[in-house]
């Protein structure tokens, strides 16, 4: 499983239902992962509520019960990439304790470079116009 999909009240907002027990969370975390491995290997038009449940082994309406639309899926992705580059950035904040790097602007930037490079969902969402204004 990959980082957890944050359910902050700004991003849980997006959701019809928020979720009450763990089980619920495990849902809404199998169906972004889902989201996630298709969006990676076909691009948004690869993810579609019928695409996602059939890889995350669940019933489209389990979907629906907590993501009005697909759209709400990209915002949860981005959640999730934003959650791990605040958790990249919280752990240089911790290294410079210890650490003077010559150029700290520029490693920040390698850092984000790196996540870029390694994270297509990341990309397929910064770049192909897959957050909303919600």
């Amino acid at each position: 499983m990959s980082a957890p999909v944050s359910v902050e009240p700004a991003w849980q907002s997006r959701l019809r239902n928020a979720p009450q027990q763990m089980r619920s969370q495990a849902k809404i975390e199998q169906t972004v992962d889902a989201a996630d491995r298709l969006l990676a290997r076909g691009g948004a038009n690869a993810v579609t509520t019928t695409r996602v449940a059939a890889e995350a082994g669940i019933a489209v309406g389990t979907i629906y019960r907590y993501f009005p639309d697909k759209e709400a899926l990209f915002d949860a992705l981005a959640a999730r990439c934003l959650t791990r580059f605040e958790s990249l950035m919280d752990d240089l904040v911790a290294q410079s304790r210890t650490d003077k790097w010559a150029d700290p602007v520029g490693m920040l930037f390698d850092v984000y470079i790196d996540l870029y490079r390694t994270d297509a969902s990341l990309r397929a969402i910064w770049f192909g116009g897959l957050l909303s204004l919600a």
